[in-house]
């Protein structure tokens, strides 16, 4: 019964790892993004370079240990970092007016200018 109530709690955590590892990933794409500048092109490639690096060693790394763990904190950890990057798409989305139903001026789904 223990030791059942411990896998759960682990798969949680797991759960909780994956979701902060899109939390942060979603984060460190709005800072490179936030200092895009043309007169400064080598600062923002590097911005994008360094922010690309630290998500993949993040995201490999929480996923290589949740899987190191075992199978099923593996997948609760793929699980929540999932979830929570569906949630913050679906966020940004809703703030930009480009809901899934919505097509642009082009008649393209959810790209493009919407005010009409």
């Amino acid at each position: 019964m223990i030791r059942n109530v411990l896998g759960m709690a682990s798969a949680g955590l797991w759960l909780l790892a994956g979701a902060a590892a899109a939390v942060l990933n979603a984060w460190t794409r709005r800072q490179a993004v936030e200092r895009l500048a043309p007169e400064r092109r080598a600062v923002s490639v590097g911005w994008f370079i360094g922010g690309f690096v630290l998500r993949l060693v993040l995201t490999a790394g929480v996923l290589f240990l949740a899987f190191r763990h075992s199978f099923v904190s593996g997948l609760m950890a793929w699980l929540g970092y999932y979830v929570c990057r569906m949630v913050l798409i679906a966020r940004l989305s809703r703030r930009l007016g480009r809901g899934p139903g919505r097509r642009s001026e082009t008649g393209e789904p959810g790209t493009g200018s919407e005010n009409g």
